[in-house]
Formats: structure tokens, sequence, C-alpha cells
């Protein structure tokens, strides 16, 4: 049986983020849900999401959690707060330097949002798996 939840704690390292990609994709793949959102969705979040938290925290280890319910798949990428108040956008999103990342993430993502608890920042990105077409009546 395979859990309804994958969960890794990682250093902030971006060379660990490949190997990161593989155990969600294995886990997954032995998920028998056939409804949940393309692997290659949940690749891009994952690594977005991951790689975000390495460039802005000096956080000692990242956490990140990947849900399954139903059709529904949410990442959650967790991390201790550093001086800064997190944010999901910025001046340098906007001007088109940085945050396409993050406008990818919120493209493939049914909810996209900011959270702080216990003293940790945890973005949480919610994939719908995909609708079949409607059948003709």
């Amino acid at each position: 049986m395979v859990a309804a939840s994958f969960h890794a704690s990682i250093p902030p390292s971006h060379l660990d983020l490949s190997s990161l990609r593989h155990e969600v994709r294995a886990w997954l793949d032995a998920r028998p849900d056939s409804d949940l959102p393309p692997s290659v969705d949940v690749d891009i979040v994952v690594t977005e999401l991951v790689a975000n938290a390495i460039d802005h925290t000096d956080a000692p280890v990242i956490d990140l959690t990947v849900v399954a319910e139903g059709p529904t798949l949410r990442v959650e990428v967790a991390n201790d707060r550093g001086p800064e108040e997190p944010v999901l956008a910025s001046a340098w999103a906007e001007s088109g330097a940085r945050g396409r990342g993050l406008r990818i993430v919120a493209a493939l993502s049914a909810d996209l949002r900011l959270q702080t608890e216990n003293g940790r920042s945890v973005v949480v990105a919610e994939l719908v798996g995909e609708r079949q077409p409607a059948r003709k009546a």
C-alpha cells in the first residue's frame, strides 16, 4: 500500500533537487490514482517551490510534503522564516527579472498561497488532476 503523503527534509542545496524530483515521481508512479495531475506538472511545482525556498532562506532544512487527496495533490514547502517577511510576489517578479517560476507554479495550480506556522513559512500549491472530457449523451 502506498502512503497518502510523501515527505522529505533536505538541506538547502540545489544539488539535491534532482534526487528529490525522482523520489516524488517514484511515489506518484506507485500510487493507484489515475486522476492525479500530470507528473511533469508536479515536477515543475516541486522544483520551483523548493528552489525558491533554497534561494530565499538560510534555514538548515527545507521540508517538502506532497499529499494526495482524491484528484487533488497538495505540495507544501516549509522552512524556518528568515529576517525578511516572506512574500509570493515582488517588484522583481513584475519587472520580469525574477519570479517567472512562481508565475508558472501559479498557472499550474488551482490554488497557491503562503502561510506562516510556528515561525515557519509554508508555501502551498494545490494541483487538480486532469479532468476527463465530457461524454456525449
